[in-house]
């Protein structure tokens, strides 16, 4: 939450604030409301600038479409940006994705269902699970795979924040 203060004890009525010690900025629709922050999406009036870039946004899972191919995994993206890659992904009970790694991109995986394995470090000598309701986090750049050694489908929702090519294929680690 960003917060407000008024600069040099200015009245309501000006609407005249300083946001955390930054300029002052000339707000009337303020009056009677100095909670109400003017910000770079909205107009001088205080009304939202409408563009379909700025507008929040629903997928559905009838919406997502397919994602990039890595062997032994299923993806469905729901988001993508030039920074932001975000979808749903499936792994069958007992398979092993290929080695793969996301470049620029770091990954934040949720794991809604099932058992993920992840393997990764020299000669993919690093394994974790992770359980239903565990968060994994991938470094850019980190080349892994990912297993189900469970024997029900695994179900993760994943996100990634970079730039360039969200999936990189790979025959594998470098030796342990």
């Amino acid at each position: 939450m960003v917060r407000a203060r008024r600069r040099g004890g200015g009245t309501r009525r000006s609407g005249r604030l300083a946001l955390q010690g930054t300029s002052t900025l000339e707000a009337p629709f303020l009056q009677g409301h100095p909670e109400r922050l003017l910000s770079t999406n909205e107009s001088s009036q205080g009304r939202p600038l409408m563009s379909e870039e700025m507008a929040v946004r629903r997928v559905r899972p009838a919406e997502r479409t397919h994602g990039q191919v890595t062997s032994g995994m299923h993806r469905e993206q729901a988001l993508a940006t030039d920074r932001l890659w975000a979808g749903y992904v499936t792994t069958d009970a007992g398979s092993v994705s290929g080695w793969h790694h996301h470049g620029e991109y770091e990954t934040s995986i949720y794991v809604v269902a099932g058992t993920l394995r992840m393997e990764s470090g020299p000669g993919g000598a690093q394994v974790l699970d992770a359980v239903a309701g565990d968060f994994v986090y991938v470094p850019s750049r980190a080349i892994h795979r990912e297993g189900n050694p469970s024997e029900e489908t695994s179900a993760l929702v994943v996100v990634r924040s970079g730039e360039g090519e969200p999936v990189i294929n790979v025959e594998g680690p470098a030796p342990g």
